[in-house]
């Protein structure tokens, strides 16, 4: 309808009419801002939650989520290299006893050639 319309001259069909789509659309504008009322809220509850309000933006935009699973990675990364590192050492170590061993053993014999020698 127009803006410039008179009322009265209208029929009460035509009335009723502008009533239907006039309680129509403010029960859309009613739920329309009840959703918008909820998304304050979580923004608030989010802003209330945080230190500071360059915080609040920070969490809001996932950051933190972010730079959490940046430090579970590297963490985790490190316990992998200790691991083959520990590794390393252990099969270095190991390979050292054996090559010991060898020469610990001729030495023995050594001594005891020396020793039967000397009789």
């Amino acid at each position: 309808m127009p803006a410039g319309t008179d009322l009265s001259k209208l029929t009460r069909l035509q009335l009723l009419e502008l009533l239907k789509d006039a309680v129509a659309e403010n029960e859309r504008l009613k739920k329309e801002l009840e959703e918008t009322k909820k998304q304050l809220e979580d923004k608030r509850i989010a802003i209330d939650d945080s230190e500071s309000l360059a915080e609040a933006s920070l969490r809001l935009a996932g950051v933190f989520v972010a730079a959490q699973r940046a430090i579970d990675l590297y963490g985790y990364n490190i316990d992998l290299q200790r691991a083959e590192a520990e590794g390393t050492e252990q099969e270095a170590a190991e390979e050292g006893e054996t090559a010991a061993e060898p020469a610990d053993g001729a030495d023995i014999s050594d001594a005891a050639s020396e020793e039967a020698s000397d009789r």
